[in-house]
């Protein structure tokens, strides 16, 4: 009963690491708040005014007392009946003892695996649109430094400085506004215009660049999923450049029938299928 109510804490960050929305960005807020959840078991006291991985959650100080451990309705209910649930004193002492092992577990393990002081998850929050005036050209840099390729040959560290100075004074509301995605957001900045030209030239390309780092393995798993589907036990012998056509072909929206495409479009893939007749011909 009690793990009902404790599996519910991961629920809400397992299911928004799932999703194909871009969510780096907001990875290291979305962890810090898992591990702060999980703190339920130690005093306020103990928590105040301190920063989530400043918590001392193993000194029995800081434990709150049995009767003020979350452990839901049900555990509760069954607990504080020890006559009808037929519970001795001793294994009531035992269950809230384990109860609080397992959140000291939880904690410690989450502390040791989870990347919650990885500075690259701290700079993360830059291409956070809601964070326009909070964060520093310090973050961008990190990322222009760590990957050059992010900008064009000739655009200068002060080419950047000056676009991002102008972003963060720059109204954006509306484009927040059309889109409940930060990817989606950023192709709205670029096309903001003054005097008839790009407001911004290289900023939003950039930001979008950064969005492409991953926040989780959902998005490879579902590929291994499309690729599991279309090559079975049944269809073993299927060639790899079959199986990469289907792939491409399932990941655009839309039937394939109702595609519409170009003349160049047309000419190009008639171009690529002769050429690769002819190679696989020789």
């Amino acid at each position: 009963m009690f793990l009902v109510d404790f599996i519910r804490v991961f629920e809400d960050i397992n299911t928004e690491l799932q999703s194909d929305k871009p969510k780096f960005y907001i990875l290291k807020t979305r962890l810090e708040r898992l591990l702060r959840d999980l703190l339920r078991f130690v005093k306020p006291s103990a928590m105040l005014y301190k920063h989530v991985l400043d918590v001392d959650f193993k000194s029995t100080l800081n434990i709150k007392k049995n009767t003020d451990l979350i452990i839901g309705d049900q555990a509760r209910i069954f607990v504080s009946s020890p006559v009808e649930s037929r519970l001795r004193t001793s294994r009531i002492a035992e269950f809230y003892a384990t109860v609080v092992k397992c959140f000291q577990g939880s904690c410690e393990y989450i502390k040791k695996k989870l990347p919650l002081t990885d500075v690259l998850l701290k700079h993360a929050q830059v291409v956070d649109p809601a964070k326009q005036v909070d964060c520093s050209f310090e973050s961008l840099d990190y990322f222009l430094k760590r990957f050059p390729k992010l900008v064009a040959p000739g655009v200068t560290t002060t080419d950047m400085q000056l676009e991002f100075s102008k972003h963060q004074d720059t109204d954006i509301r509306q484009c927040i506004a059309e889109t409940d995605r930060v990817d989606a957001t950023w192709c709205a900045v670029s096309k903001l215009q003054e005097d008839g030209q790009p407001m911004f030239q290289h900023l939003p390309m950039v930001m979008l660049s950064i969005l492409t780092i991953p926040h989780s393995s959902a998005h490879c798993e579902r590929i291994f999923s499309v690729v599991r589907k279309n090559k079975t036990d049944f269809r073993g012998s299927m060639a790899k450049d079959t199986l990469e056509a289907l792939v491409v072909a399932k990941s655009r929206p839309g039937e394939a029938l109702d595609r519409v495409y170009t003349n160049k479009e047309l000419k190009d893939m008639k171009s690529a299928y002769y050429r690769s007749l002819q190679a696989s011909s020789k």
